[in-house]
């Protein structure tokens, strides 16, 4: 059941993500961010008059979904794939796979979904090593998609 908003919106620490048919251990992200699209326009000038401007829409383009977890072990499933699509680029078939982050409640039960449609790995990053700190090392996964809506 969803709850009404007005009572208490949920807080963006408890989210879940679902990457494709990958097994939960791989799904387990710290940080989620670019989940944005906006319309791209063209200025038009009306006539003689340089002073008015209109803004015609064009193309919705959307922002790389990225996702920063941990560093897991080499046998990630989610790894692997991502790493075979950077690596091998245009060599190889795109193999999209659906992405579903979800906004939980206090109980964990899904408030907002947002569904990203045919999306593949587009980077891998590494974050850095540094001796003189007690960080956990993050790797971080940013995906490309046709397409997203809020569901």
């Amino acid at each position: 059941m969803v709850r009404n908003f007005s009572e208490r919106p949920p807080l963006s620490h408890s989210f879940n993500v679902k990457v494709g048919s990958f097994p939960g251990v791989d799904n387990n992200f710290s940080e989620v961010s670019g989940i944005s699209k906006h319309i791209e326009t063209t200025p038009i000038y009306s006539g003689g008059d340089n002073s008015v401007q209109y803004m015609l829409p064009g193309k919705t383009s959307y922002d790389e979904l990225v996702l920063k977890r941990g560093v897991v072990p080499s046998g990630s499933a989610l790894y692997k794939w991502c790493n075979l699509m950077v690596n091998g680029g245009t060599l190889n078939y795109i193999l999209p796979e659906s992405i579903y982050v979800y906004l939980l409640d206090e109980k964990g039960v899904a408030q907002v979904t947002w569904h990203f449609e045919n999306a593949y790995p587009v980077a891998l990053e590494q974050s850095e090593f540094n001796a003189g700190e007690n960080n956990i090392a993050i790797e971080t996964m940013k995906f490309a998609y046709s397409w997203f809506e809020r569901v």
